[in-house]
């Protein structure tokens, strides 16, 4: 081998090393760099989808309180409505002269169910109020 050659892969040698790992590091400098771009992407989809859903949850509550407070007022009318019919239903029992064991018991199961339907509704008046308070969403 000449000396020229020992020179050059003397050269090679050193430098080969020191040129693949200044490449190496500008490849991963730019992968990071790429990385960190996608991950501020997701970052900014993620708070967008984010922001969506917290608009989406707020238009929803506003519709359900709206559904809540419609069907517990038509139901709170139904039961007034049966409680009233149960009333006179008993007052009209209680007119009979001579009332039969089969009388007796529809007032005792009329009476109960009108004091199972005024707990339903002082129950129902006391939750309509923590609605309208806006104790429960």
């Amino acid at each position: 081998m000449d000396t020229q050659t020992i020179v050059v892969a003397l050269i090679v040698s050193i430098i080969a090393p020191s040129l693949l790992s200044y490449l190496n590091g500008r490849q991963r400098k730019a992968d990071k760099l790429e990385n960190w771009a996608r991950e501020d992407q997701v970052a900014a989809r993620v708070l967008e989808v984010a922001d969506r859903a917290a608009k989406a949850q707020a238009e929803n509550a506003g519709v359900l309180k709206d559904i809540h407070v419609l069907v517990n007022s038509d139901m709170t009318a139904a039961r007034t409505a049966e409680l009233t019919t149960t009333r006179l239903l008993i007052l009209a029992l209680r007119r009979i002269v001579d009332p039969d064991i089969e009388t007796e018991e529809a007032i005792i199961t009329a009476e109960a169910r009108a004091t199972e339907l005024e707990a339903i509704l002082a129950d129902r008046l006391v939750a309509q109020r923590k609605v309208e308070q806006g104790l429960v969403t």
